[in-house]
C-alpha cells in the first residue's frame, strides 16, 4: 500500500542506476540517483494511481538509453 517495489536484471559493467517516475508517458522525472543493486522501493505513492517508471543504468562511459516504461499501480 502506498508503495511499489521495482526489480530488474543486473547489467554487467554498470555501476549504479537512476530511477524516473511519472504519471504520464514521457513525463517521468528523476526520483532516485545512484541506486545500487537490482531493487528499489518507491514509497509515499497514492493508491489507485498508475505510475510509470523508467530505469537508466550508469557506468564510467555515461548513461544508457532509458528502459521501456513499466506501469505500476499501488493498491491497499
Amino acid at each position: 500500500t502506498h508503495q511499489v517495489t521495482l526489480t530488474w536484471t543486473y547489467v554487467d559493467g554498470r555501476y549504479n542506476y537512476t530511477i524516473y517516475r511519472g504519471t504520464t508517458s514521457g513525463g517521468e522525472s528523476q526520483v532516485a540517483l545512484n541506486v545500487q543493486g537490482t531493487t528499489y522501493t518507491d514509497i509515499g505513492l497514492t493508491n489507485g494511481v498508475a505510475y510509470q517508471f523508467r530505469l537508466v543504468s550508469v557506468n564510467a562511459l555515461g548513461q544508457s538509453i532509458p528502459s521501456p516504461v513499466s506501469t505500476v499501480t499501488p493498491h491497499p
